[in-house]
Order: C-alpha cells, then structure tokens, then sequence
C-alpha cells in the first residue's frame, strides 16, 4: 500500500489523536516531515502542557528505524523494538507523551540492537498532509489490582 494512501486514510480520520508505531524496515519512510521536534524534557507533563497540546490534532509516527533494515529478533520474542516498547509502557506509571515514550524507547533500541552487533535509530515524526497540529499523545497508566 504506498505512503501516501495510509497518510490519505489517517487525515480523513475524526480521532484528535492517531499515532502509528512501524516495527519495520524502512518504517520511516511512513512520513516524509523531517524528524518530530521536541524541546526540554520530554517525559515530565505539567498542567500548562496539557492545557496546550490537548485541543490540538495529534498525527505521530513513531518507527523503528528511518531509511534502513532493522531487526526482527533479538528481544527475547519480539524485535528488539517491540520488546523496548512494551517494556516502557509497561512500567509507566504516570502521564507520558509520545516524545515521552519515544526518548526512553529510543535508548533500550539502540542498546538492545548494540548487544546484537548492530545499529539501529528509531525515529519520530508528524505525519506529513495528515493533518497534524501541535497536539501530542498521552499514555495514562492503568491501575492495577492486585490478585
């Protein structure tokens, strides 16, 4: 399905929010917009940012890797991405933004791909003519009960 068809499809969606996550290669070539800019700490959400990215449109890609092969193995049954993205959501335990979950995916990437000889750059980006504004993604932690 070519790129521009999936960036067609996601504008024509009413959510506010739409991230797409890529676990493979080439996946950044999903969007053409150059990489997501995010200043400060990405990881601490503060009343006055959700204030300011929540009425705005969100269209994210967060791919494993840019213009390049990635790996399929090397995270214990997953890729060594989808093992670093699991792990990260699983043990959230407060508000976390894209760029949020991004920076802390990105290094357990890198880290993992390494301990296999390799190299590996996850990216982040806006969808291009998606229809993407200032928003953001959160992820809130599920409360969990114990059995």
């Amino acid at each position: 399905m070519p790129n521009e068809q999936i960036t067609r499809q996601i504008s024509l969606l009413p959510a506010k929010r739409v991230l797409v996550v890529a676990d493979s290669c080439f996946a950044g070539l999903l969007s053409s917009d150059p990489n997501f800019l995010f200043l400060g700490k990405a990881t601490e959400v503060d009343e006055d940012y959700l204030q300011f990215k929540l009425p705005s449109k969100s269209r994210l890609l967060i791919a494993s890797g840019g213009d390049n092969p990635v790996l399929d193995q090397g995270g214990n049954g997953n890729s060594v991405f989808a093992k670093a993205f699991l792990d990260v959501l699983e043990s959230n335990t407060s508000i976390m933004t894209a760029p949020g979950l991004f920076t802390k995916v990105q290094g357990l990437v890198k880290e993992g791909a390494a301990r296999n000889h390799f190299s590996e750059e996850p990216e982040i980006k806006s969808i291009k003519n998606a229809g993407h504004e200032v928003g953001d993604f959160f992820f809130v932690p599920v409360a969990r009960t114990k059995t």
